[in-house]
């Protein structure tokens, strides 16, 4: 669903298609205007989310994108059929957020 809408608003998206052993770096490898994106999808049932919720290997391809001078990793997080944004660097100095106090993805 969020790669239909980014490819729908002129994005190039690639899904990463879940091994057997779970051992992807993200789920969403986007693209627009030059610019590489890494993004998780996670969905939230209260309106916390918190770091603990990414995997290790999750953590560890965003710092590895972050020190290789990117800096687009975000997580989209689907909470009652709303898509929350939220950058992983805020999200692991903050160690949860409040979806309330995110921004809603805006698809453009």
């Amino acid at each position: 669903e969020f790669c239909e809408r980014l490819a729908a608003y002129g994005w190039w998206v690639h899904f990463m298609t879940p091994t057997k052993g779970g051992s992807q770096p993200c789920d969403v490898i986007a693209c627009k205007n030059g610019v590489p994106w890494l993004i998780d999808c996670k969905t939230c049932e209260d309106k916390v989310f918190r770091l603990s919720r990414l995997e290790d290997n999750q953590k560890l391809a965003f710092d590895r994108f972050i020190r290789t001078g990117n800096t687009n990793c975000w997580i989209a997080i689907k909470h009652d059929d709303e898509i929350y944004g939220v950058s992983y660097q805020m999200l692991s100095r903050l160690g949860k957020v409040e979806l309330s106090e995110v921004t809603k993805w805006i698809f453009r």
